[in-house]
């Protein structure tokens, strides 16, 4: 396999991890929303697989970019295309670059998600602790009278 046929395959990879990542991220978008804590732990392992894969590939692509002296696809690209055509590599480079920006905007929607259910979450605890605190102010725990001489002591 030469190095475009390398190049081709390592991308054609990648662009199927992001599709599978987008479904993924839609899937925890549920489990946040519905407060799926064991389906939201799944995902959370198979995105940490996922983005094991993902990295794996990435390092690959950067040993053959790097072969070319390339520091990223772009320069590759550049310098393959002065003895090859390389239209389908372009075309796999934009429909990453495509999904790239679909998984951050899935991702910050999320993210946003997440952070409004730990805010409400941190509110209703403070609004608790506040009830407690104002509850636990109206025993006094210093009292030497027990009850039962209270309730004798009362005049009728």
């Amino acid at each position: 396999m030469n190095d475009l046929e390398k190049v081709n395959s390592i991308m054609t990879s990648i662009v199927s991890i992001y599709e599978e990542l987008l479904s993924v991220l839609k899937d925890e978008r549920e489990y946040l929303i519905n407060l799926d804590m064991e389906n939201l732990s799944k995902v959370i392992e198979l995105k940490q697989y996922i983005g094991l894969n993902l990295k794996n590939l990435e390092d690959e692509l950067k040993n053959v970019l790097n072969e070319y002296g390339a520091d990223n696809i772009n320069e590759f690209l550049f310098m393959a295309s002065k003895q090859n055509s390389i239209d389908h590599i372009r075309v796999i480079n934009g429909k990453l670059l495509e999904l790239m920006d679909k998984f951050n905007k899935e991702s910050v929607v999320n993210r946003m998600i997440t952070q409004e259910s730990v805010s409400f979450y941190n509110s209703m605890v403070n609004m608790y602790m506040g009830f407690v605190k104002n509850q636990s102010e109206n025993y006094d725990k210093d009292a030497t009278i027990g009850i039962t001489q209270r309730a004798l002591s009362v005049k009728v």
